[in-house]
């Protein structure tokens, strides 16, 4: 997150992403109903302006909390900070917060990946979140909690656990509800086929191939990826938000929804993906795509062609010489 600013004077938000471009068109004066407010998660109160801080008091009705470090080396005091003590200083604006509705918490599929079956549950952990806060100082703590972390796999999923455990801590204050999905990865449908702004996750493996530092892989085609793009994860938080105000459970309760696309195929990564990388992340023309394709479908039809014509003649000298 960037450093803290005070309200914009003109209550707007100004992007130029492409991302953008289908909601201009629908709606010119969208970014007049939109009003950023700046932070750092790694400092206390996101070290937001006492103004700012007043604001979301007065007018927050739904948090959804998504900010994170995605690094899985991320060092673990780092993490700590952001992903456990960010997701804590958004759960006491939401408690300050005067008509606060709905508060959804973006967790991780993998948060519990060292058990085979994963419930719909929060799993607890046998450490104290609060109390790890509040000592990052203490290295003999910090070393007890790395070497409790490891049968998590990265730092990433060992803090998204301990936040779900926190999140939990909340849910007598407000309607909470966690959403867990897996690897994010890019659109499929909205705005537009493919689109993506990151390489993490799957996009990743791209890039290996894309620069050449990958010159093979063996992939079945029709093999599911664990992944499920974006456009889906965005429009499960907006219905999670809406359906943890519509349900107002008790405060007891505590929903858990899990995000995944099991029809997200190897080919159609390569339909879908691929392209959109090229086009909105690397800023390339897509008629180099397709002309490399008709190129590469040329080469495999002659491959083809000749392999079947030399197992042929093969065949063909086979059958003369035992007839």
């Amino acid at each position: 997150m960037a450093q803290s600013r005070e309200l914009p004077s003109d209550n707007s938000c100004r992007r130029s992403d492409s991302v953008f471009d289908r909601l201009a068109k629908k709606n010119p004066n969208y970014q007049d109903k939109i009003k950023v407010i700046e932070g750092d998660l790694e400092k206390p109160n996101f070290d937001l302006c006492p103004e700012s801080m007043e604001y979301l008091r007065e007018h927050t009705n739904v948090i959804l909390h998504i900010a994170a470090t995605v690094k899985f080396d991320e060092e673990m005091i780092k993490a700590i900070t952001i992903n456990l003590g960010g997701t804590r200083t958004a759960l006491e604006i939401g408690r300050q917060a005067k008509n606060l509705q709905s508060f959804v918490y973006v967790s991780t599929a993998y948060s519990n990946s060292y058990d085979e079956y994963i419930q719909e549950r929060v799993y607890p952990v046998d450490c104290n979140p609060e109390k790890i806060l509040a000592n990052l100082d203490d290295e003999k703590l910090i070393q007890d909690v790395i070497k409790y972390s490891h049968k998590w796999p990265n730092t990433y999923t060992f803090t998204k656990a301990l936040a779900e455990t926190l999140t939990l801590e909340y849910r007598q204050h407000f309607p909470i509800a966690i959403l867990r999905p897996s690897c994010v990865m890019s659109s499929l449908n909205e705005p537009m086929p493919g689109w993506c702004d990151s390489i993490f996750g799957t996009n990743g493996t791209f890039i290996g191939w894309y620069y050449g530092l990958i010159r093979t892989s063996h992939i079945d085609p029709d093999v599911t990826i664990d992944t499920v793009p974006v456009d889906y994860v965005s429009n499960a938080i907006i219905a999670v938000g809406w359906k943890t105000y519509i349900q107002r459970m008790s405060p007891v309760d505590l929903q858990l929804y899990p995000c995944d696309n099991r029809n997200y195929t190897w080919r159609l990564f390569f339909e879908v993906a691929v392209p959109g990388l090229k086009k909105y992340f690397f800023k390339e023309d897509l008629n180099n795509v397709r002309q490399a394709r008709l190129a590469m479908r040329k080469k495999e039809l002659i491959v083809n062609t000749v392999l079947f014509a030399f197992v042929g003649l093969i065949l063909l000298q086979l059958y003369y010489l035992l007839f």
